[in-house]
């Protein structure tokens, strides 16, 4: 389509006469190539008759068959100089967020471990042997049980300062050993 200005619309354009191009090498063609005559160029306008035509050229050449494709081959792409600056800047940034996401998962699982092992009467946590109390504290400050280690409803661990979500409320009955381990195994 071609864009005339009177109008401000699209109008609809067509080669009519085209060239074809063939070389060969003995009986094998080696490249095949189509052109369009620039003066050929015509409007297409309903009810008019477009006469096409195509012209074939044959040519001998002497390029061997195995190197055909050399033509579309870029050489000079394959020499650009490697942007070493681009792949450190990639590489330093996937490296900053792997870091990231480190220091975010492991600040959740040192408190949830921390309030874990609280909860069932490990004291030895992080930092050594506790005093006894039952007030420790994360680093923000917050208690890790609620005051005097309250227990839950169910008599289970103790309920902690702040909700449990998803696996954390299900972790006590998943983590610990059946009653009856020894028949589990036996039956299994």
């Amino acid at each position: 389509a071609k864009h005339t200005e009177a109008g401000g619309e699209f109008k609809p354009y067509v080669y009519t006469k085209r060239t074809l191009h063939v070389s060969y090498n003995a009986d094998r063609i080696i490249k095949v190539d189509l052109t369009s005559e620039p003066g050929s160029l015509t409007e297409v306008k309903r009810g008019a008759q477009l006469k096409f035509e195509l012209d074939i050229n044959w040519s001998k050449t002497t390029t061997p068959f195995h190197s055909r494709f050399d033509r579309y081959l870029d050489h000079a792409f394959f020499k650009h100089q490697i942007h070493w600056f681009s792949i450190f800047n990639s590489f330093m940034m996937v490296l900053f967020l792997m870091g990231l996401v480190a220091l975010i998962l492991l600040r959740t699982l040192r408190k949830d471990y921390a309030r874990y092992a609280i909860s069932h009467g490990r004291r030895d946590v992080e930092e050594g042997e506790s005093d006894g109390e039952d007030n420790e504290k994360d680093e923000d400050g917050k208690p890790l049980l609620k005051e005097g280690g309250a227990r839950s409803a169910g008599g289970g661990a103790p309920v902690t300062g702040a909700e449990d979500s998803g696996w954390k409320q299900v972790h006590g009955d998943v983590f610990h050993a059946p009653k009856f381990l020894p028949l589990l195994a036996a039956i299994l």
